[in-house]
């Protein structure tokens, strides 16, 4: 049976919290084969990794991320609200994140947060950060957004991409003829489109997918990764089938 490819949501986030650079260190600890990290763009125009548009929810202070600039946002305490034991982890650039991983033998999905807001360029930089760590084989750049995607490839070719896809979200008639390398499924929607995606000659990642039950059904489907909250569980489950 080919290898199923465990890639951590955000990283290990049931260990660490999520898309700090303890998050990717402990996901590859527990057997992860990588992991799947959220950009967007600070003020001044630097690519930081975090899922939501606010720093809310994550760090000891309020505010939108696009009003934040990159020298402030550093300096926020990203891992109190997870454990003290992560008082010093921070909201790492995209570039930081690249520099500490670039040599290792892994995936990293790229996920650009560019549903809410359009950060202008960030297609450009993000790029320009895969082609300055040589990584082009390594980095899955994935969106919701269809358009993003599209000028992404316009800006090298060579990039792989992954449309998400969702069927409660408009982009769910994609173009199957674009050359799209991964298509990234709601885990839900897996049955239901299964012929669809068998359709394509897309490789198929499913998120996010937590239970062992679902693991392991998915292991009957003809599917390239699992993103899970629970790298750990996933690479139990892959180490004794």
């Amino acid at each position: 049976m080919t290898h199923i490819y465990n890639i951590a949501h955000r990283g290990a986030i049931s260990l660490a919290p999520e898309n700090t650079l303890a998050a990717f260190s402990r996901a590859l600890d527990v057997g992860a084969d990588g992991f799947e990290l959220d950009v967007q763009l600070t003020k001044d125009g630097v690519p930081v990794v975090i899922h939501d548009e606010t720093v809310n929810r994550t760090t000891n202070a309020t505010g939108y991320i696009k009003d934040f600039s990159f020298h402030d946002l550093a300096n926020l305490d990203a891992g109190s609200w997870f454990s003290n034991e992560f008082k010093y982890e921070t909201i790492p650039s995209l570039k930081n994140v690249l520099e500490t991983f670039c040599n290792e033998s892994i995936i990293i999905n790229i996920e650009l947060k560019n549903d809410v807001f359009s950060y202008l360029g960030i297609e450009k930089k993000v790029v320009d950060l895969v082609e300055k760590f040589d990584i082009l084989d390594k980095v899955i750049i994935s969106s919701f957004n269809y358009c993003s995607l599209f000028y992404t490839k316009k800006i090298n070719p060579h990039v792989k991409l992954g449309l998400l896809y969702d069927q409660n979200t408009k982009n769910n008639l994609f173009n199957k003829n674009f050359n799209f390398d991964t298509l990234h499924i709601n885990k839900n929607s897996i049955k239901s489109e299964d012929e669809n995606f068998n359709a394509t000659k897309n490789k198929i990642i499913a998120w996010t997918v937590n239970s062992k039950t679902n693991m392991k059904e998915l292991t009957n489907y003809d599917i390239y990764g699992i993103i899970t909250d629970y790298p750990e569980i996933l690479s139990q489950l892959q180490m004794y089938k």
